[in-house]
């Protein structure tokens, strides 16, 4: 999985939080991440890193959530606002359980 997550960081495909891209009609988005656009957001890298595990037969799953926020007092909660959405990786290890990968 680390070799996985390296290549996925290698260089070879890019970050780009502003690239909302979706596929053409018919076309499959990881496909195209992979071999076609290899740019992307978090929630292309991520569902390419499972379908690349799942390939080897390793369970994994998508996980969507925020960074903690800041913190309000008029509120008394967290205030999470839509730029600090993430979406990762989570692989299952037995005898360990879920661990997240980025």
């Amino acid at each position: 999985m680390v070799a996985l997550q390296d290549y996925l960081r290698s260089g070879a495909f890019a970050y780009d939080v502003n690239n909302g891209w979706l596929p053409e009609p018919g076309t499959d988005q990881v496909d195209a991440f992979l071999f076609d656009k290899r740019v992307g957001r978090c929630e292309h890298f991520a569902t390419a890193m499972i379908v690349l595990a799942r390939t080897l037969g390793v369970p994994a799953r998508l996980v969507s959530g925020y960074y903690q926020g800041t913190f309000d007092p008029q509120y008394q909660g967290y205030v999470s606002r839509a730029n600090q959405a993430h979406t990762w990786v989570e692989v299952f290890f037995p005898g360990y359980g879920w661990i997240p990968f980025e």
